[in-house]
C-alpha cells in the first residue's frame, strides 16, 4: 500500500516515536521472545503457530505454560488477525482517516478496527507518553493549534489571498500597461487600463472567481483550517450553510492547485474530528435523556 503522509501532520520532533511505534508493530509480534513472561526462564520451545496469524506460539520448560510475544503487552488477549497490517493502521489513523475508511482500506470489519484502535492508543499512551499527549488532544479536537508544517502552509496561503485582495496596482493583461489602479468601492482586486479601456480582475484565473464577499474570506479560512463545519463557519461569519460549503470547495481546490495537499490533508482530519466530537456529544446527552423518559413513562 502506498505510504500515508503521516509524517506531515505529527511534528518533527516526535518522528523519533513515530518511527518507534511503527517499527515495534510491524516487527515486535513476530520476534521470539527472549525469556519466559511468567518466570523469567530462558528455556523455551516452539509450541506452533497460531492458526489465525503467523505469530509463534512457546511453553516454557520450567514452569511449563505457554505464551507468545503479546504476552504481557496491551495486546495480549486481542485477535491475531490482520495481524500484519497493525503498522499500516497506525499509519492510516496518525494520517488522520477514520475507523470505517480504515476498515475498507485494509479489509477488515469496524468493530475490529475499533478494537484495533483501541489497543494502539493503549500501546502509544504507555510507551509513547509524548506522541500520545500531541495526538490525542487533536484527534479529540480539544486542541486547534497547527503542527509547524501545517502552520507554514497555512500562512503562505492566507498571506497570498491577502496580498491578491489588498493589491492596488497591477499590470493589464491586455497591453502590458504597468500601475493600473485598483477600482474604488470593491472589496475585489478589480482594475481598470485606461489605455485600452480594458477591466481585469486577478481573481480570473484562481478559483476565487465569480465568488462572493471576499471581505470574509480571510476569517473563513482560519476557520477551515481549524476543522470548523460548515454550520459553525455560517453561524460565526452570518453567511449561508450552502455557501459555506461552496467555499470548503473551492478553498480547497485552491489549495491543492499551489501544492498545500498536507493542509487540506490537515484541514479535513480535523473536520471530521470535529464532527466526531459533537456527534458523540449528542449521543451523550440522549443517553442522559432517555432514563428520563422512561421514568415518566412508568409514572
Amino acid at each position: 500500500m502506498d505510504q500515508p503522509k503521516y509524517y506531515n501532520l505529527v511534528p518533527q520532533d516526535l518522528h523519533p516515536e513515530l518511527d518507534a511505534m511503527l517499527h515495534y508493530l510491524d516487527t515486535y509480534p513476530f520476534e521470539k521472545p527472549s525469556d519466559c513472561p511468567h518466570c523469567g526462564s530462558k528455556k523455551l520451545s516452539d509450541n506452533g503457530t497460531n492458526p489465525t496469524s503467523e505469530i509463534m506460539n512457546y511453553r516454557c520448560l520450567d514452569c511449563y505454560k505457554g505464551f507468545n510475544q503479546l504476552t504481557g503487552t496491551c495486546f495480549a488477549k486481542s485477535t491475531f488477525a490482520h495481524m500484519h497490517k497493525w503498522g499500516d493502521f497506525a499509519r492510516l489513523r496518525l494520517s488522520g482517516e477514520g475507523i470505517h475508511a480504515i476498515s475498507v482500506t485494509l479489509g477488515m470489519s469496524t468493530q475490529g478496527a475499533t478494537k484495533r484502535d483501541q489497543r494502539i492508543k493503549n500501546l502509544m499512551q504507555q510507551q509513547y507518553p509524548k506522541l500520545f499527549a500531541w495526538w490525542q488532544i487533536r484527534q479529540d479536537w480539544q486542541e486547534l493549534s497547527l503542527s509547524p508544517l501545517i502552520q507554514q502552509q497555512a500562512d503562505t496561503f492566507t498571506q497570498w489571498l491577502e496580498n491578491l485582495l489588498n493589491q492596488t496596482f497591477a499590470t493589464c493583461p491586455n497591453c502590458s500597461k504597468p500601475h493600473c489602479k485598483k477600482l474604488k468601492q470593491t472589496h475585489r482586486p478589480q482594475f481598470h487600463c485606461h489605455r485600452c479601456n480594458t477591466s481585469f480582475n486577478l481573481l480570473r484565473n484562481t478559483e476565487f472567481h465569480l465568488v462572493h464577499y471576499p471581505e470574509l474570506w480571510l476569517d473563513y479560512a482560519k476557520l477551515l483550517v481549524q476543522g470548523y463545519s460548515d454550520k459553525d463557519i455560517s453561524n460565526q461569519l452570518n453567511i449561508g450553510q450552502s455557501l459555506s460549503n461552496y467555499w470548503r470547495h473551492r478553498f480547497i481546490k485552491q489549495m491543492i492547485e499551489q501544492g498545500h495537499e498536507e493542509l487540506v490533508q490537515w484541514l479535513i482530519w480535523q473536520r471530521k474530528r470535529n464532527y466526531n466530537q459533537k456527534s458523540q456529544q449528542i449521543w451523550e446527552e440522549k443517553a442522559k435523556q432517555a432514563p428520563l423518559k422512561n421514568h415518566n413513562k412508568s409514572k
